[in-house]
């Protein structure tokens, strides 16, 4: 049994998480690009930060930000649905690994959604930081 989970390092679902610590996601805080600091986002804790990522459009986006509920086709980032644990109750004592895979492969679809995702596509960015490699 691995005491620490692994962690992604240069996930592309990092751009839309940039609210959330990276280590509660699967990704690696030392492999993960910020653009402003934690204490800068959360600053404020009554408006949801909106991702500003290069060709996509603002409203689509696949996972909530902080202080955001009730958005069409959104998943927590940090936690799994219950139909998630439902069908995979293996993951619910510690989901990291299964959130870090979500994550990149929702962001990996949203951010070139009329392009067929494939797992050889995924696998470039499977990257694992920590002890586990």
């Amino acid at each position: 049994m691995l005491i620490l989970p692994p962690l992604f390092k240069d996930s592309p679902a990092s751009p839309f998480l940039v609210a959330y610590y990276p280590d509660c996601v699967g990704m690696s805080p030392s492999g993960s690009p910020r653009t402003a600091s934690h204490a800068e986002l959360r600053a404020d804790h009554s408006r949801a930060v909106q991702p500003q990522i290069p060709g996509l459009c603002p409203y689509f986006q696949p996972f909530y930000q902080p202080n955001e509920c009730g958005k069409a086709l959104c998943v927590r980032p940090d936690m799994m649905e219950l139909d998630e644990l439902y069908e995979f109750p293996e993951f619910s004592r510690d989901p990291t690994m299964y959130l870090a895979l979500r994550n990149l492969i929702l962001a990996s679809w949203n951010r070139n959604c009329t392009e067929v995702l494939t797992l050889e596509k995924c696998a470039q960015h499977i990257i694992v930081r920590g002890l586990v490699r």
